[in-house]
């Protein structure tokens, strides 16, 4: 393994070489935690594993993901004398959806992505305080290439590096692997196959991005960060196509985007911005998705704009469309009971926008601001985070006790319904009138909306 973001060029063990019980005791002894060492031999097709746990023993090792049992040669095994279990995985099986996480293995033309569903089986139970190690040997022609830190040839994470996913990429070496410092994070990007666009250019357009997203907060709130660019099909004008942020012992992001696409489109892409935003505050449970998803869609327009990427009309016409699209007039389900189960998605995502619009504008009217209050918390992803609730985030922007933020953040927890939050942009001086949006500076709140979008 090689560089400060974890990439593996080959490997500096084999299957079944693990320290002896005395050596780990003894290791143990010295870090005084619990901790799961893991031993694999990675090639495009297959991965042997083997799995030791020191400090505890568990009942029996289980796959991450049940879903994704069928790669598995057995999706449950008992630990032998020493607490271990060894383990197959077949990558190359016929793969199914990556998006949902129900498979969790993507196949490029030059490229895997895994998550730890198909690298890893986990004990049934996990100390709070485990240490993973992961030492790992990938057949040659093949890089291995992490967002967990790396120490003394052994990727690390916490347990939560095992409750919650991240991407891991298997790349072919004919592919270029590049790393380079960015707005305070160490950056790892990748692809999986032939773009129209070259790699200085990519690379100009994903810096720049994230240059933008950590412009208003100072650095860029990750300790390192992969990129995998995932060709998916897709005309010229398709561009970025869908994207997935994932931060379970270290961050990274798969885009999806149109092989035939020209820098023109990607320049107008909005995915990588809200993808990127995701990172300025902690990840957060199933129910709260509206709180993550509603933060990364009101930051795509607001920073593109601040950044000059867009026009501020261009940003509030996104944003108008976007209450339109997420409207629900009818009593229904809670909006928290709605991203539980992923319901209704525009909803979730807009109605969550509009909370965080108002946010804006209350702590604004104190003299402060979103942005700054994200900067004040200092939030940078690690390979310790573990998934909060929206109520202790909303809790963190307000200063460490429940006010505005919080009470916002609750009342559209709660609510039934969305109506199309008129009242609220009128005072801002954002008129719809349809097809057009139309923006006015004598409106009480304009000062407002001008300094959200005001450039940087």
């Amino acid at each position: 393994m090689g560089g400060a973001c974890g990439v593996t060029r080959s490997s500096r063990t084999q299957i079944g070489s693990e320290p002896s019980s005395t050596q780990r005791a003894q290791g143990l002894r010295a870090s005084g935690s619990p901790r799961l060492r893991y031993d694999l031999e990675i090639s495009p097709d297959r991965l042997l594993g083997r799995v030791c746990a020191e400090g505890f023993r568990p009942q029996r090792f289980e796959t991450l993901n049940r879903r994704c049992q069928f790669r598995f040669s057995a999706p449950m095994l008992e630990p032998d004398g020493e607490g271990c279990a060894q383990y197959e995985v077949q990558l190359r099986t016929s793969t199914r959806r990556f998006f949902g996480g129900i498979d969790d293995v993507l196949v490029g033309e030059h490229a895997l992505a895994l998550s730890q569903a198909a690298l890893f089986l986990r004990p049934n139970r996990i100390p709070n305080n485990t240490e993973i190690r992961v030492r790992s040997r990938v057949s040659e022609g093949w890089r291995l290439v992490s967002p967990w830190p790396e120490e003394n040839d052994e990727l690390q994470a916490g347990p939560d590096g095992l409750r919650r996913l991240t991407t891991f990429g298997l790349v072919s070496e004919t592919m270029p692997v590049r790393q380079l410092e960015v707005a305070g994070t160490a950056l790892t990007w990748t692809r999986a196959g032939e773009l129209a666009v070259p790699d200085d250019e990519l690379e100009r357009w994903l810096t720049q991005r994230i240059a933008d997203v950590a412009a208003p907060v100072g650095d860029f709130p990750v300790e390192r960060l992969v990129i995998l660019l995932f060709p998916s099909g897709g005309g010229p004008s398709s561009g970025v196509r869908f994207g997935l942020v994932r931060r379970g012992g270290g961050a990274s992001v798969v885009f999806f985007l149109s092989p035939r696409s020209p820098m023109s489109v990607l320049e107008d892409d909005w995915v990588i911005t809200h993808e990127l935003s995701h990172l300025l505050i902690p990840g957060m449970t199933r129910q709260d998705r509206w709180a993550a998803e509603g933060f990364a869609t009101y930051m795509q327009e607001i920073l593109r704009a601040r950044a000059g990427r867009i026009s501020e009309q261009e940003a509030w016409i996104h944003l108008v469309e976007g209450f339109e699209r997420g409207e629900v007039r009818r009593r229904s389900e809670t909006l928290a009971a709605s991203s539980e189960r992923f319901g209704n998605v525009s909803r979730i995502y807009w109605q969550g926008t509009a909370a965080f619009l108002e946010m804006d504008i209350a702590l604004r009217r104190q003299g402060s601001s979103l942005l700054e209050r994200v900067r004040e918390n200092g939030w940078r992803v690690s390979a310790r985070d573990q998934a909060r609730s929206s109520e202790s985030v909303f809790r963190a922007l307000d200063g460490g006790e429940a006010g505005i933020i919080t009470e916002i953040g609750a009342r559209y927890a709660s609510s039934r319904n969305f109506p199309f939050p008129r009242a609220m942009l009128e005072e801002l001086g954002v008129q719809r009138e349809p097809p057009r949006v139309r923006l006015t500076d004598e409106a009480p709140l304009a000062p407002i909306r001008i300094s959200m979008t005001a450039r940087d």
